[in-house]
């Protein structure tokens, strides 16, 4: 199997990994803002409901789900890697690679900022968490848009 259709072509275990970290992102997405509602009123001061505490560790654990599913994905793609012959990229293939690896790292990046945030009480933590939350919305949809394009483009 050459490099190209190595980028193209992932398992079955793969494409599962895939949306269950899709998943887990869009409920973390989902849940903002209500998590900014209970994480302002803890930074007050007051009391938080029972369902703001489950939902506050609702968003760490899925975090970390996040960041253990992505690891277990790195660790396949490099697997599968290894064994693949070396071929030159094309440039929207380059893009492709950056891409994904852009993801990985901020949601890596994430997990790491928001325990950091949360259990260390870093401020700067909670900014890179809050930053990071729009950068890996635009990769998402650049990544969106790719896929989007590629499957296109198979179909004509």
């Amino acid at each position: 199997m050459s490099k190209s259709k190595y980028l193209l072509a992932y398992t079955p275990l793969q494409r599962r990994l895939h949306w269950w970290v899709a998943g887990l992102v869009a409920m973390q997405y989902a849940m903002q803002y209500w998590l900014v509602d209970a994480m302002a009123r803890v930074r007050g001061g007051e009391n938080i409901s029972f369902a703001d505490f489950v939902l506050t560790n609702a968003h760490m654990l899925i975090g970390a789900a996040v960041a253990y599913w992505v690891v277990v994905r790195l660790r396949l793609r490099w697997q599968l890697a290894k064994s693949a012959p070396k071929q030159v990229f094309s440039p929207v293939q380059h893009l492709a690679l950056w891409v994904h690896r852009l993801m990985y790292a901020v949601l890596l990046g994430m997990a790491a900022s928001g325990a950091l945030h949360y259990y260390a009480g870093w401020p700067f933590a909670g900014q890179l968490h809050g930053w990071g939350k729009w950068l890996l919305g635009i990769l998402i949809a650049t990544h969106l848009a790719g896929a989007a394009l590629h499957y296109w483009r198979q179909r004509t």
